[in-house]
């Protein structure tokens, strides 16, 4: 792959190892910001509202990692350039309470330098390559609120909004405004 100036490079995706954990929990540590947080991440503790990363979220993401990794209802992969892991993406298979299944597309992570290259797109690929095997009737993905090129990047792949979640504190009295 070539681009802006640059030399031309091999992507590979594959699904991640053990050996990947610590490339992949550097990244997401490096591009998940405050206002990346989606659901799934507020629900397992990653975070503990809109703009507050917890100060454990990456010691639970990468305990997470070392759970999902030989469990087959997650697919967890890395995009690699020259031997090097430059992004990840997570997904999950769930069984819907209509007895089908659906597939989370989770968490997906890109190194700053490497954004705008396409490997957002073949990671895309791989996952709904990886939910297709597993059955899954429709997709799902958690981009948050304000994450433009996430929208960007699924809505390329015929995604379109479902729903909006909205978030309160439940640690403070209701108050109408």
């Amino acid at each position: 792959m070539r681009g802006h100036g640059q030399m031309e490079h091999t992507i590979a995706v594959k699904k991640m190892t053990a050996a990947e954990i610590e490339p992949v929990t550097s990244i997401y540590a490096e591009v998940f910001h405050p206002g990346y947080i989606s659901f799934r991440e507020l629900a397992a503790g990653l975070a503990e509202g809109p703009g507050k990363v917890s100060d454990r979220a990456i010691a639970i993401f990468r305990e997470q990692l070392i759970e999902m990794l030989d469990s087959d209802s997650y697919g967890l992969f890395v995009a690699t350039v020259d031997d090097t892991v430059v992004g990840f993406s997570l997904a999950s298979l769930h069984q819907a309470e209509a007895g089908h299944i659906e597939c989370w597309l989770d968490d997906l992570g890109i190194r700053r330098e490497w954004k705008g290259r396409g490997i957002g797109q073949a990671l895309m690929e791989r996952m709904l390559e990886w939910g297709r095997r597993g059955h899954a009737r429709y997709f799902l993905a958690d981009a948050g609120l304000t994450n433009e090129p996430g929208h960007r990047l699924v809505e390329r792949f015929g995604f379109q909004p479902l729903a909006t979640v909205f978030w309160r504190d439940g640690t403070d009295e209701p108050h109408f405004r």
